[in-house]
């Protein structure tokens, strides 16, 4: 009985599935000395290994109770399982013992049976014919050599084990967990290959630079990852692949899916800063050194021209994403030192304008003493004017008050007036409630 096992899950499969996934047949029969014959027209005739081990070792005999219904279930196993079914011999490789104990070392290959060694020869070719790619079950993929060593290892160790009942897993969990891990690891290399070879050629640039490369390369990536697995439809496994591939290119924060925080990208991304912080103070020592300080001793005029001139430049020839911080980190701070040289011009400035205010306050004391008179008379008027506003608003003040006081006692009449009703409607409120109970009572009562 033939099983495919997946996930840990054991399932029996169809013979005419395996012949897809089984390889060719080879029955080898060794240290052969008699010839096979089969009844043909009547007579023993001698035929072919294939013919005799078709027609007699695996004649599939009646359904019957008994052994004979259990080596048909092997013997129909071995002929529809397999797509080609063949069968060679091989004569003794000699009749010296001490030359059958040693005939693996080359000093006995002479003393060999030449027909064993010819038919050795004949065997390896016919062999080379049947060879063919592994495919491995349920997909249609070849698998490699080790994938192949290691079904193998299971083939052997379920025909040791059998005991009558024999199964074989024709997939390995392992096997298929080895070739997605070739597949991710293919598409990973080819990612990484061209984002180095991209960050060779280009750092420092802008953010978003690599980005455009990561996303071209990404997509590569993941074309191959595709084309590589499109044969395995074990859905589970391939999520699991394809997340990891993503994650070893780019890994992205939960709080920000924006900020790459992992993967092969994280490692370019933090190169370029580094080198675009490189990049850009060496180009501010430079602006600084050549263009900057020879003109310390220079007007202000000029420092500033220059000063516009550096940072044009400066933006045009920075680069990466450290551009900015660098600028303001180190270019202005250069540009505060040399400006700083005319913190002493702009002393004598400030003293010589100090002089020129104490001028204009002297005119101006003398222009204040000429208008004194004016000034004095204008200051009676406005006493003057001051004293009637006030009068007038004292006598407007009084009359409203007056007629504030009418008003209060108005009001105060209103509302004794207000409460003797509010007290008359309460006492009528009073009296209708009673009515009513004595109602509710009377009611109460006839019931």
């Amino acid at each position: 009985m033939i099983h495919g096992q997946k996930d840990g899950k054991t399932s029996k499969c169809r013979e005419e599935d395996l012949i897809r996934f089984f390889p060719n047949f080879m029955w080898l029969l060794r240290d052969v000395t008699k010839s096979f014959t089969l009844e043909r027209d009547g007579e023993d005739k001698e035929v072919a290994l294939k013919d005799y081990i078709l027609e007699e070792v695996l004649k599939l005999e009646d359904e019957t109770p008994g052994s004979a219904k259990e080596c048909d279930r092997y013997r129909r196993a071995v002929l529809k399982s397999f797509p080609v079914f063949d069968a060679a011999k091989l004569p003794m490789p000699a009749s010296d013992t001490e030359v059958l104990a040693n005939m693996d070392k080359g000093a006995y290959r002479n003393r060999l049976n030449p027909t064993f060694l010819s038919e050795v020869d004949d065997l390896v070719g016919r062999c080379g014919q049947l060879m063919k790619p592994k495919k491995a079950w349920p997909y249609d993929g070849n698998i490699n050599g080790p994938q192949f060593a290691e079904l193998l290892e299971q083939y052997v160790a379920a025909f040791a084990s059998s005991g009558g009942a024999l199964q074989i897993n024709i997939v390995s969990d392992k096997a298929m967990e080895t070739l997605l891990g070739e597949v991710q690891k293919e598409a990973l290399a080819e990612y990484k290959t061209n984002m180095a070879a991209f960050a060779e050629s280009a750092l420092p640039c802008d953010t978003h630079e690599v980005i455009n490369a990561h996303d071209k390369y990404y997509l590569k990536a993941m074309r191959m990852f595709e084309q590589n697995s499109k044969d395995i439809n074990d859905a589970k496994r391939l999520h699991s692949y394809r997340k990891s591939l993503k994650d070893s290119m780019a890994t992205y924060g939960k709080d920000d899916s924006s900020e790459c925080t992992g993967g092969y990208l994280y490692v370019i991304l933090q190169s370029n800063k580094k080198k675009s912080e490189a990049f850009c103070r060496t180009l501010v020592e430079n602006l600084v050194d050549k263009e900057l300080r020879p003109l310390k001793d220079s007007s202000k005029n000029e420092i500033n021209l220059k000063v516009n001139e550096l940072e044009t430049l400066y933006g045009a020839k920075a680069r990466g994403p450290c551009k900015w911080d660098i600028y303001k980190a180190d270019l202005a701070t250069e540009i505060d030192t040399i400006l700083s040289t005319f913190k002493d011009r702009k002393k004598e400035e400030q003293e010589a304008l100090k002089e020129k205010e104490k001028e204009r306050e002297e005119i101006r004391t003398m222009n204040l003493k000429e208008d004194e008179t004016l000034r004095k008379n204008l200051e009676e008027d406005v006493n003057k004017q001051e004293k009637q506003v006030v009068d007038d608003c004292n006598e407007a003040c009084e009359a409203i008050l007056t007629q504030i006081n009418q008003l209060r006692k108005t009001h105060d009449t209103l509302v004794k007036e207000l409460e003797g009703i509010r007290n008359k409607l309460d006492e009528e409120t009073k009296r209708a409630l009673e009515e009513l109970n004595r109602q509710k009572e009377t009611q109460k009562s006839s019931i």
